[in-house]
């Protein structure tokens, strides 16, 4: 048996020209898909999160930290 702890979400944040999106477009990533290779004692995490589309992200840039 291999437990996997899953981490905490990457923190995201949407901004234009440096400064945050008014009004704020709030992403919250959830664990979408785990990947394990037992050899090598690695896993990847496939994070995702959703929102409805708005042309003002067209020109937004997507942080993660």
């Amino acid at each position: 048996m291999t437990t996997v702890t899953i981490p905490a979400a990457p923190v995201l944040a949407v901004t234009q020209d440096g400064a945050p999106l008014d009004p704020p477009l709030t992403l919250t990533p959830l664990a979408d898909t785990v990947v394990m290779d037992r050899g090598a004692r690695e896993f990847l995490i496939l994070w995702r999160a959703t929102f409805p589309w708005d042309a003002r992200f067209e020109t937004a840039t997507l942080e993660v930290g």
